[in-house]
Formats: C-alpha cells, sequence, structure tokens
C-alpha cells in the first residue's frame, strides 16, 4: 500500500474509533509520546500521550450520541511525516481538522489532532480571503 493509502486509512480508523466511541481504538491509533498534541474544539492544548487518551474517554463518556463525518480535501507527506487537512461534520456543524500523523514502525499514529469552527464549503478547494468574507456576511 502506497504512503498516501496508508495516511488515508488511519485517518478513517481515527475517525472510526471516534464514532465508536472505541478507546482501545484511540489508544492505537495514536503516538505513545510526552510530545503528542491535541485540541478539541473549545478546549485548551492536551498534550502526552496519556492526557490525551483521558481526554477522549472523558468526551466519549460525556457526550451524546452523534455521527462525525470527515471529509479529507488535502493529504500531504514528508518522510515520515503526513497529514489531513479536513472537514468534520457532527450534527450539521461544521469544522476544519488538522491530523497529523507520524510512521513508526511501518504504522501510521497520530501525533496531533485540532478541529475548530469552520464555515461549510460547498467545493473541494480552498476559500480565498475574499470568498471567506463573503461566507462569513
Amino acid at each position: 500500500m502506497e504512503k498516501r493509502n496508508k495516511i488515508i486509512f488511519a485517518n478513517e480508523f481515527f475517525y472510526t474509533a471516534f464514532n465508536n466511541k472505541n478507546l482501545k481504538a484511540m489508544e492505537e491509533i495514536w503516538y505513545k509520546s510526552i510530545e503528542t498534541t491535541c485540541v478539541h474544539p473549545g478546549w485548551p492544548i492536551v498534550r502526552g500521550y496519556e492526557n490525551i487518551i483521558e481526554s477522549w474517554d472523558t468526551i466519549f463518556k460525556n457526550s451524546n450520541n452523534y455521527t462525525i463525518k470527515s471529509e479529507p480535501y488535502l493529504i500531504q507527506s514528508k518522510k515520515e511525516i503526513g497529514y489531513v487537512i479536513c472537514h468534520e461534520v457532527i450534527n450539521n456543524q461544521f469544522l476544519i481538522a488538522i491530523n497529523i500523523f507520524i510512521e513508526n514502525q511501518k504504522v501510521w499514529q497520530l501525533i496531533h489532532h485540532q478541529a475548530g469552527a469552520s464555515p461549510k464549503i460547498e467545493d473541494e478547494g480552498f476559500l480565498t480571503a475574499s470568498s471567506l468574507f463573503k461566507t462569513m456576511q
């Protein structure tokens, strides 16, 4: 499997774990390091593998049923680092997420996830500053 497909697979694995509230799968997808980071919408930065897993456990235990849909539109890689920029759609709310992966013994694992509010983008392109301003009016 080529690198791009492995990164896509890892990204899909993450969102499957998220949708299924599967803490064991979350433990597998995250890189085990104090340098690993996560920024949930509205949260301060969570740093370190153990803290990140604890944050997901808290989210899973305290959130209603939902389905999150990931719509990737940019996937890049360089050597052992790859990232996916995608939209997350949760209950008709749109977020933009950045998922950064590191290749660890031939397995791609998350070293950073960050999501925040975003306007809905109808196509698979990037917004220009002027089109973004129009969507916010």
